[in-house]
């Protein structure tokens, strides 16, 4: 037998829960457990804000605090680390000072242990007091001479000083009276007067590159006379150029000779005193050549 199904009533029916709160998805994010709106300790929140939207006065004031701490915190710093330099330096100043006092005393300790050992020595070698006070007496005259010289140097120094002082105001002095002479000329002659001393400057150019040319030329004949020198074929080869020139020379002497055997007697007789006076002037110039050497080495 078959039940009849009951016909549902109000109270039977199942909720409605398709409303529009049911049908919203909604995405919870993780909250951290505060207490009264304060943040616990340990937990780190997302700043999901913006952040400050307004800056203020106060703002901008509180910046310009802390930017103010934070340089007088660095000039703080610096004038710690300035006078700690100052330390420093008046430290090394003195120990600087007293470095050079110990090596004074350094140096004059070694000098009295130098006379010391020395005396020892003398002792030792049975040298006699009246030899050492020989020898000291030959040191202190040399010592003595010395210092004269020294001194006479200085003297020739300063007066070379003071000569050159005098002439580089007098030179000076010229410039300046020159300026005012040029000061007086008409602008023509100024003009001219500047032409001439620009010409002058190139000229005075041109004449030290002409002394340096001339120098590195010398230079290089030098440096080719000593290769000159050092290699014996070419040597060998300049000693038979000179040989040759010299037997040329006499071939030509000969046959000259031998012209003048077919000349007339006044015109042989005359060339032959042309050649004694060339002979006797030769003769005369070895002489004093001689002479000259001589005499330089006598003065050395």
């Amino acid at each position: 037998m078959t039940t009849a199904m009951r016909m549902g009533t109000a109270a039977q029916r199942q909720p409605n829960f398709s409303g529009v709160g049911q049908n919203t998805k909604v995405n919870v994010v993780e909250r951290p457990i505060t207490n009264h709106g304060v943040s616990v300790v340990g937990l780190k929140t997302n700043n999901a804000g913006p952040g400050r939207q307004i800056y203020d006065r106060n703002y901008y004031h509180n910046l310009l605090k802390g930017k103010n701490a934070e340089i007088m915190n660095e000039i703080n710093k610096m004038k710690s680390e300035v006078e700690e330099i100052n330390k420093d330096n008046s430290t090394y100043m003195t120990l600087e000072r007293k470095y050079e006092t110990l090596i004074k005393d350094v140096r004059r300790y070694e000098g009295e242990l130098a006379d010391y050992n020395l005396a020892l020595d003398k002792y030792r070698s049975d040298t006699k007091p009246e030899d050492i006070e020989a020898l000291f007496m030959h040191i202190k005259n040399q010592n003595d001479k010395q210092r004269q010289h020294l001194d006479k140097v200085f003297a020739e120094k300063r007066d070379m000083e003071n000569e050159i002082a005098n002439v580089e105001q007098q030179i000076t002095e010229i410039n300046h009276a020159n300026e005012s002479k040029l000061n007086d000329l008409d602008p023509e002659q100024r003009n001219e007067y500047e032409k001439l001393k620009e010409e002058n400057s190139s000229l005075q150019q041109e004449v030290n590159r002409s002394r340096t040319d001339l120098e590195e030329v010398n230079s290089r004949l030098i440096q080719a006379e000593s290769r000159l020198k050092q290699d014996t074929l070419k040597q060998r080869a300049q000693h038979l150029k000179e040989e040759k020139a010299a037997l040329i020379k006499r071939k030509d002497d000969l046959e000259l000779q031998t012209n003048e055997m077919n000349l007339p007697f006044p015109e042989a007789r005359e060339r032959l005193l042309n050649r004694i006076k060339q002979d006797n002037a030769e003769i005369k110039q070895l002489e004093k050549d001689v002479a000259d050497v001589r005499k330089m080495i006598e003065t050395y």
